[in-house]
Formats: structure tokens, sequence, C-alpha cells
């Protein structure tokens, strides 16, 4: 019962509901639960976590406060590949759901479940072969966690710009990042993959050995297909200097700075990125449109880039900040910058995490065409709505928590040098990955979150007739009405078969998993 102190009354109460679903075994704690638990923890090397225990806090809920209710009834913190074959076999022999979790992100809550967690996070194992730029590392990393164990060889794969997200969710999306128009999503440079099947199984996907689910777990979304242990990829040189220059404006002259970023990306060399907002901020300060421009180059030649945009746009910055140094800063950013690695995670889902955790929804598009002006009018007109709403914009706002944007990526170079068919991911056409964003205070009223969730949709419905009709599976969205083509595109028949192939009993399902539903 000492234990049990450190578990707040509504995390037991949830959690004993979550366990409910495992009745049949009776896994709430009760004296039907101590056999099948016992079994449970016989079976894997690692750590068997259930609501009486300490961890059980930081280790349940996802990262999306939105979905902190839905508790599993055990975590387990596999050991190794065959400790996650013996956690699924154990999930089917009792019927239970399950899923597997890394950083926890999925923005649709697809990390969470009532069931069981397959938690991963413990596999960090790194080998790295600088001559052959290649690096073998386990599932458990999060994308800061990989860049700082690469930093010693100067290299790294080209990632996330959110430190704490899983990098092996990351990989199969997609993956975007600071480097992607370098080169190439995660997903482009993943050469070989540990996956356990359905059957408890760990199969070598490469282009040898079942290259079918090498191709389908690199763009075809996370969790389909099987429970990817280990990874290997090819890193790259990082040994540059690299500059980052944010200019921030007001709103007023949104219209001028986006267009003229649109232009401005198309000109950019491949060791240029760009990371846009339009958000809103305190009612005392006003909504801005920031851009953030990152290169593998020197102060100078950023300066110089950064002027080419600003003559375009015609306006002046009302702020600029500039800072050049090792990748590995840049990769830290203004979050991390100040913390140690392990603070640099979510307070709620970390005992040591210090980023303020926060309820979020997101819908994605895929930008192929140039935008005209209207379509920047009718986001920028978004943002000023929230940023006159009280309800979403309150006097004590909180710019971790409840921010509202739009956010444009820059694509294009080696993001598009792969042939269509190449691998899953089905957008290689793309000028600019967009997110429409909201966030809420945790353990807000059920109101609050139904209003962020409306500006969200309204203002994605406001640039409706740009839209290009695809999303990012990344950016998981549960209200979209035709996921499969929206993410998938026209790889979506060949992807049902394979996953048909390898999980034909659906074992691995959730709510936007492939083989639930006919395209």
């Amino acid at each position: 019962m000492k234990m049990m102190q450190k578990i707040d009354r509504r995390h037991f109460i949830e959690a004993a509901a979550s366990a409910a679903a495992l009745g049949g075994i009776g896994l709430p704690l009760s004296a039907r639960s101590a056999a099948p638990l016992a079994q449970l923890r016989s079976a894997v090397r690692g750590h068997v976590i259930t609501p009486a225990d300490s961890a059980y806090r930081s280790k349940s809920e996802p990262w999306n406060a939105r979905f902190a209710n839905v508790l599993p009834a055990a975590i387990v913190i596999v050991a190794d590949a065959h400790d996650v074959g013996r956690t699924i076999a154990f999930a089917r022999e009792h019927g239970l759901p399950f899923v597997v979790r890394n950083g926890g992100h999925s923005f649709a809550g697809f990390s969470a479940s009532h069931g069981l967690i397959v938690d991963v996070s413990a596999l960090r194992e790194v080998r790295i072969d600088s001559k052959n730029q290649r690096a073998t590392f386990g599932a458990g990393f999060t994308n800061l966690a990989l860049y700082e164990r690469l930093w010693p060889a100067r290299m790294s794969l080209p990632a996330g710009t959110c430190p704490t997200v899983g990098v092996t969710g990351l990989s199969q999306a997609g993956g975007f990042g600071r480097l992607s128009r370098l080169y190439g999503l995660t997903c482009d440079n993943i050469l070989e993959l540990k996956v356990v099947d359905a059957s408890g199984d760990v199969l070598t996907a490469s282009d040898t050995q079942h290259s079918d689910l090498l191709w389908a777990c690199r763009g075809g979304g996370g969790g389909n297909f099987g429970a990817v242990v280990e990874l290997t990829a090819r890193i790259h040189p990082v040994d540059m200097s690299f500059t980052e220059i944010a200019y921030t404006f007001p709103l007023l002259h949104g219209l001028r700075v986006l267009t003229a970023m649109q232009d401005w990306i198309e000109t950019l060399p491949p060791r240029g990125h760009v990371w846009a907002e339009i958000v809103n901020r305190a009612p005392s300060e006003g909504a801005k449109i920031i851009v953030e421009f990152t290169l593998a180059g020197s102060e100078k030649e950023a300066f110089g880039l950064g002027h080419e945009f600003l003559s375009a746009a015609g306006v002046k910055p009302s702020a600029t900040s500039v800072e050049t140094g090792p990748y590995i800063s840049t990769q830290r950013g203004s979050v991390c910058a100040a913390l140690r690695l392990e603070e640099c995670a979510y307070t709620g889902v970390s005992g040591s995490g210090r980023i303020p955790r926060p309820a979020f929804y997101a819908k994605s598009d895929l930008i192929r065409k140039k935008w005209p002006a209207e379509a920047f009018s009718a986001l920028i007109e978004a943002i000023a709505r929230r940023q006159a709403d009280r309800v979403l914009t309150p006097a004590n706002f909180n710019p971790a928590t409840q921010i509202g944007k739009v956010a444009f990526e820059s694509a294009g170079g080696a993001i598009s040098q792969p042939g269509l068919d190449a691998m899953a991911f089905a957008h290689r056409d793309i000028r600019i990955v967009t997110q429409y964003q909201a966030r809420w205070q945790p353990g807000s009223p059920a109101s609050v979150a139904r209003a962020n969730i409306a500006w969200t949709q309204a203002m994605y419905d406001s640039v409706r007739p740009w839209l290009s009709g695809s999303a990012y599976q990344g950016y998981a969205d549960p209200f979209l009405s035709d996921w499969q083509h929206q993410y998938y595109g026209t790889h979506v028949a060949r992807l049902n078969e394979i996953k048909h192939k390898y999980d034909p009993e659906n074992v691995f399902t959730y709510a936007q998993s492939l083989g639930r539903h006919s395209p």
C-alpha cells in the first residue's frame, strides 16, 4: 500500500477501469490477477509494470494529454526482441489489445491502450560503422538521444526536429527534418530492419530478405506489419557548421511574408531547411509569424540567403535571432538547449521531464502547387480569430500548451529524388508540408477541447480549395474520411497485400491500421 500513495486518485481509478478490458483474466488488482501476471513476468527478461507500481504513472500515459484517460492494465518494458514476441503471445492468448510504444507521440492516440503497452524504450544499443556510413541501433531511441549517440562520430541519421519523437515510428511514416532536403527522409536511409511478427518470429527485412516488408515499412505507417526492434541506417557527415536564423514578424505583414516564403524555398540549396509558423501569442503580445531558416553552412552564407527572402517580402522583421555552431546544438534547439538529455522530456510522461505537456489535435496537408494569396489570407484570418478568442487565447496564456498555429516545413531537394515506387512513402512531388495544430491545457473542460478541435477543423476547411488531398501519416488524424488514400496514395493496394501476408489475422491493429477496412 505504501507504493500506491504515489499514484493519484484519478490515475488509479482510470487504470482500474482500463484493466477491466482484461476482465477475463482479472488484471485489476485482485486475487485473480496474480496468476496471469506471474506468467507474464516469468516469460520476459524485462519489467512488467502495473497500477500498483510507482513507475506506473510516468510509463502509462501517452505524450498527448488528450488521451490521458486511456491507461493500460500493464506496461512491459522489454529487454530484447524475444520479450516483444512473448508479450505479443501473452496478449493473443488472453485476447488483449496491445500497442508497441517508444516516444508515444501518436497525434491520434494510437500509442495508448487499455490493454498492454509493449514499451521498447530500453532497446538502445548502437553499433556505428563510420567507414561504411552505417549505424545499427535499437528501436528505443528518440531523435535527440540518437543524435547524441552518433555525434562523437560527427555523423547523423536524417530524422526529425522534435527531440522526443521516437525514431522507429518516424522512419515508418517518412521522417522530415533539418537534413531531409540534403540527405533524404528518414525512411530513405533505412537499410535493414529486425521485425517481430504476429507469430513472435524475428524477421530480417532487407534488400535480400523479406524485401517487400522493408519496402512497406519505409513509409507504410508504424505498427502495421509487426514490431520493429532494430534498425540499420545510412548515416551522413555533419561535421560542418550550422547556422539557424529566426525572423519574427507581426501578423499584419503575414501575406507578404508567406507568399515570399513559398517562392524562396524553391531557390534554396538542399543544405537549407525552413520551418515557418503563423501562431497566436499572449493577448498583450499579438499573433506572430516566425520563419526559422537552418543552413548547413556559414553565418555569412545564411544571412545572404535570408536577405533574398527579406528583399522579396519587402518588410523588416520585428526581431531576428541567429545561432551558429555544431550540428548537435541545432538539434537540441531552444526547447532542450539548457536541459540535460533526461530532462528533455515531457512532464507527466517522464519522471525527470521538464517540458510542459499539452493536449493536442492536428491536421496536415502536403502542398504540391503554388498557393495563391487568398489561401494564406484565410489562414491569417483563422489565427487572428484565435488571438481574439479568450477561451482559446486566455489572459493567463501559456505558450507551451495554449498555442494554435499553422506550420510550413520545406520539402524538395533529396526528398524528391527516389522514384515513386522505390518505397511505400508516396509523396515525393511535394513542395511544403503543412500542419494545422491546436494545443490546450491538460485537464481543461471538455468544452475547451471541443473548441480547439473545431477551430482547427475550421482553419483547415478555410483552405480546402487549395488542399492537395494528401495527408502525412506521421501526423495521424482520426477524423480523415479517406485516410488510406490520403496517407498512402497509389500504394494502398500493395500495402494491404503485404499486411495480409505478414499479419493475416490482423494482430497489429488500431483505428487506422491497414487491413481493418477495404480501400
